[in-house]
């Protein structure tokens, strides 16, 4: 050292040369049928040393949950977010992640309606038979624009006469995109004249009848793709089927007393 003591002792290391895990993958953001589910591939990533593999996959949901998984069988899966997750937990974990500049967008109140303008940050980390390890990110979000709940819920055979039909949505809704055309409130294939009024920063819809429903009658709502969120996305109820499709619910006026 500067004061002139020798090394106590002979040193010596050995280290490794080699390249890290590439990753190759890709993925879906549900699968047919659930729109809570992804499913992922990096069944062609690849480690570029003679004689080393992939050995291990370890995929962060995003979601608080974690799976190390044995190659190559690890490389291809699928994973549940769960139904209250998948359209609430990206907005409200304190985290800008689609990288807009934002942080829980639609979070204002209390994450209990939508907070859905966020994305999960799903990561990708690959191990190599020696230890040496590359990490990769997605994003992923389950926030289509789509109805979230009525009331009445569908199916509901106790209706007052003089109720008003509440719709809400996933984002907030072009309101200009509503109209007798777009939100269809018929009985018996005949249309319900209403009025339309907007709640909740117009993320619902109240249909009003203008007269009192009748008595034992049953009547159908049906949202169509022509309906718009602010941003003009049309809306998809079942995101994971091809094309856009319409949202539709019936309820049945309880009987006069």
């Amino acid at each position: 050292d500067r004061a002139g003591n020798r090394l106590a002792q002979n040193f010596s290391a050995t280290f490794t040369v080699a390249h890290l895990p590439t990753i190759v993958w890709g993925g879906a953001q549900c699968l047919s049928g659930d729109t809570t589910l992804v499913s992922f591939d990096a069944s062609l990533s690849t480690d570029a040393d003679d004689g080393d593999s992939v050995s291990v996959a370890v995929w962060d949901w995003g979601d608080g949950t974690r799976d190390s998984l044995a190659a190559p069988a690890g490389l291809v899966v699928s994973h549940d977010h769960g139904r209250v997750h998948a359209l609430m937990y990206a907005g409200c974990d304190s985290l800008d992640n689609d990288d807009d500049g934002q942080i829980d967008e639609d979070s204002d109140q209390g994450c209990t309606v939508s907070c859905c303008d966020e994305s999960y940050p799903i990561v990708l980390r690959l191990y190599d038979t020696i230890g040496l390890s590359s990490a990769d990110t997605a994003g992923v979000s389950f926030c289509s624009f789509l109805v979230r709940a009525t009331d009445p819920e569908d199916g509901s055979g106790d209706v007052g006469r003089a109720d008003s039909i509440r719709v809400r949505f996933t984002r907030e809704l072009d309101t200009a995109s509503v109209t007798p055309l777009s939100v269809l409130f018929t009985t018996g294939g005949a249309p319900v004249v209403y009025d339309a009024l907007f709640e909740d920063g117009n993320r619902a819809l109240v249909i009003a009848p203008t007269e009192l429903l009748q008595a034992g009658e049953t009547y159908t709502v049906t949202v169509t793709s022509d309906v718009e969120d602010s941003g003009s996305t049309p809306l998809d109820q079942v995101p994971c089927e091809a094309g856009l499709q319409d949202f539709e619910m019936s309820f049945t006026v309880e009987q006069a007393r």
